[in-house]
């Protein structure tokens, strides 16, 4: 089996941690597996249960909103 490595040309930067109402949220990073191969996401919690509750939460909810970061048109 090949390993694909995407090339990437830009790139989002996430903060560690964010204060939000005076709770100090943290970056918890989540995997999984798809039929291309195994990929990676993340989310901000207040602690592990949170992020677990998140987590599950997102599973049963999710819907794709777009593209993160969108793509220039050539005229």
């Amino acid at each position: 089996m090949t390993r694909h490595i995407a090339e990437t040309s830009k790139k989002v930067s996430l903060p560690i941690t964010a204060e939000v109402r005076g709770q100090e949220w943290h970056l918890y990073t989540f995997d999984y597996m798809t039929q291309d191969g195994m990929f990676s996401g993340y989310l901000h919690a207040l602690d592990m249960g949170h992020a677990e509750q998140l987590l599950s939460e997102m599973c049963a909810t999710a819907v794709l909103a777009g593209q993160m970061i969108g793509t220039e048109i050539p005229n």
